[in-house]
Formats: structure tokens, sequence, C-alpha cells
């Protein structure tokens, strides 16, 4: 499902407040240029998918054997 742009802003928002608050020079959405977003928003699309399987496998590193492999 493709977002709408209200949409993708708080996505791309909460994003940013979650990534670059602890920085030492934090880029925060409130802090950009209208401009600059407006000129970045038109290459990005945002999108959600419902995961309904997950596929997994056990692998083993590569040279090694199960028997030395450390328990998960």
């Amino acid at each position: 499902m493709l977002l709408e742009k209200a949409e993708l802003v708080k996505e791309l928002t909460m994003m940013l407040e979650t990534y670059e608050t602890r920085r030492e020079q934090p880029v925060l959405w409130d802090t950009l240029s209208e401009e600059l977003l407006e000129k970045q928003m038109k290459g990005i699309v945002g999108f959600k998918i419902i995961i309904d399987e997950v596929q997994a496998a056990f692998k083993l590193s590569q040279n090694r054997h199960e028997r030395i492999m450390p328990a998960s």
C-alpha cells in the first residue's frame, strides 16, 4: 500500500527523530527548508507491506561444523 503525502511526512519525521536526535548535529524535519523538503519528497515513495509469513533457515558459518558453533 502506497502512503499518502501526509502519512509519508509523518513517517519520515518520526524516523528522523528516532535516528538523528542522538547526533551532535541532528537533521530534523522541522529544521529543513520547505524548498529542500519539496525537492526531496519528489524522489521518495513510501509504502507499507503486510508480512503474513516468515521463512528462515539455519546456516553454519563457512568452514565450521555444527558441534563447534555456539548454541542460540
